[in-house]
């Protein structure tokens, strides 16, 4: 566990050196928040009403706190958060995300967690809820969980029942920056080392994920060649899950990476053609189990093509509601 990512709750905390950065539509509702921060101590604020401001912000700045309202912009504000985790917006995939909203009714409260949020709070809060959420944040950063469709805190209660899956430390700067006065706090250079090691270790589980979830959909597309069902969705998950491989894979391997996915997405073009698809899903049974294999050394190809039989298994005993199992 890196200094940047230790907690140590008996420390004394301080918002004044801690950046954070807002998001609302609403004016009344921005003054609100920024009101509430500032009486928490928060200095170094920034706020806005506008995405694409959010964006060039993220961009410039390493933020330990992002605040936004998704009451009126839910899918934006939730698309926004999932590029945050997956690393493609911001300097810092890793910092406390927490969502506001009027009232926790319909699918919203899935939408907002499943994104990659650390908490969800319902307007209207007092100054002194709103500060007891952030400082038990800053006191304590969750493991991050990774799978082919969500990067973030592992908020499941029960681990055992849903899987072991694969934890990792990530750095808590909004700790680091409310520690106050403390003589053993990071420079700004291990944070940012820290981050980037930590970013390393989550983009190598989204590569092993990605190849699983590859087999996984031929697996299915197998099966579509004997019922005639639809296969469209299932080629087209596989280009933008195959693409994202490429992107997450770095060093000896990227270039054993590439000459496995490119043939493969190409082939999955064909395939949507809708001639000779059995012969294009043989060819990409090969570069998938080739991807499988590469992205997880020291495991026989029998072993790994059985752990996709079982998840296909569990899935299909289920209704396959979810295909992203990976």
């Amino acid at each position: 566990m890196t200094a940047a990512t230790a907690p140590r709750s008996n420390a004394a905390l301080s918002f004044e050196n801690a950046t954070a950065l807002l998001f609302d539509p609403i004016p009344a509702n921005r003054a609100t928040t920024r009101t509430a921060l500032g009486m928490l101590g928060f200095r170094q604020l920034t706020a806005t009403s506008a995405f694409e401001e959010v964006q060039q912000l993220l961009r410039g700045r390493l933020f330990d706190l992002f605040v936004a309202d998704v009451t009126h912009e839910t899918a934006k504000a939730c698309g926004m958060v999932r590029l945050i985790r997956e690393g493609r917006q911001g300097a810092n995939p890793f910092m406390h995300i927490l969502l506001m909203a009027w009232k926790l009714e319909g699918d919203l409260v899935q939408r907002a967690l499943s994104c990659g949020a650390d908490d969800l709070v319902t307007r209207p809060f007092s100054v002194d809820f709103l500060g007891a959420r952030i400082r038990a944040h800053a006191e304590m950063q969750k493991q991050f969980v990774v799978t082919s469709d969500y990067i973030g805190p592992d908020r499941r209660k029960n681990r055992t029942a849903r899987g072991p899956g694969t934890l990792i430390d990530v750095p808590n700067t909004l700790f680091v920056n409310t520690r106050h006065q403390l003589a053993d706090q990071p420079s700004p250079a291990t944070v940012a080392d820290d981050i980037k090691e930590a970013s390393i270790r989550i983009d190598a589980e989204r590569a092993r994920r990605d190849a699983f979830q590859i087999a996984f959909l031929l697996r299915f597309l197998r099966e579509s060649l004997t019922t005639a069902a639809p296969m469209e969705n299932d080629l087209k998950r596989l280009e933008v899950v195959a693409k994202d491989l490429v992107d997450r894979v770095h060093g000896e391997e990227s270039d054993v990476v590439q000459k496995l996915t490119t043939p493969l997405i190409e082939e999955a073009a064909r395939a949507l053609g809708g001639q000779e698809v059995a012969a294009h899903l043989d060819k990409m049974d090969e570069f998938a189990a080739g991807l499988l294999e590469t992205l997880n050394p020291g495991r026989a190809r029998a072993e790994l093509l059985q752990d996709v039989e079982a998840a296909v298994q569990a899935v299909k005993a289920r209704g396959r509601k979810d295909q992203n199992t990976a």
